[in-house]
């Protein structure tokens, strides 16, 4: 959490040769990566669909390890928007993302190999740029914070279970 990380170190300016590979991407997003061990997370928005897709990538080739594709429709995005603005969270046993639909909030949770461990909605939202909170892990809870134009809240998810914990509203 403090954006530091011992031995490592990353140039002031970047050239072909600082990459060890670059991949390609489907979709557009504007989330960051996520890792955890030898794993990495990013998520993509489809422009068309409004599908949101998560792959997990091997952090020392580059190789596409798996991806799933969460269904949604297309709604309004401010034009710097896309439909994966929201960075994804991870923990030892998942990863955790949130998307909008045009009328929901959406979070799952899906196992370091792509498996769906629970998925929930979270309610009802308007945007008048479009989503792009991050879920947060804390001890055993996953955090959303819902702000939005009509209902909303903050909310406390089992991070095995995607059960609520709890929930407050906040004004809009």
């Amino acid at each position: 959490g403090s954006g530091l990380a011992a031995g490592v170190s990353f140039p002031a300016t970047w050239t072909a040769d600082d990459y060890e590979w670059k991949v390609p991407l489907p979709g557009k997003g504007h989330s960051s990566p996520v890792g955890w061990g030898d794993r990495l997370f990013v998520t993509t928005g489809d422009r068309e669909s409004g599908e949101l897709a998560i792959v997990a990538i091997d952090a020392k080739s580059g190789k596409a390890i798996w991806e799933e594709r969460f269904k949604s429709a297309p709604h309004h995005l401010h034009a710097a928007n896309s439909y994966a603005s929201s960075t994804p969270a991870v923990d030892a046993a998942r990863v955790y993302i949130t998307w909008a639909s045009p009328d929901s909030l959406k979070i799952a949770a899906l196992s370091h190999d792509g498996e769906e461990a629970w998925r929930r909605e979270l309610g009802s939202l308007e945007y008048k740029h479009g989503f792009g909170g991050s879920p947060a892990v804390v001890d055993d809870l996953v955090i959303v914070a819902n702000d939005n134009l009509s209902e909303s809240f903050v909310t406390a998810l089992d991070a095995a279970t995607g059960e609520p914990r709890w929930r407050r509203e906040r004004a809009a």
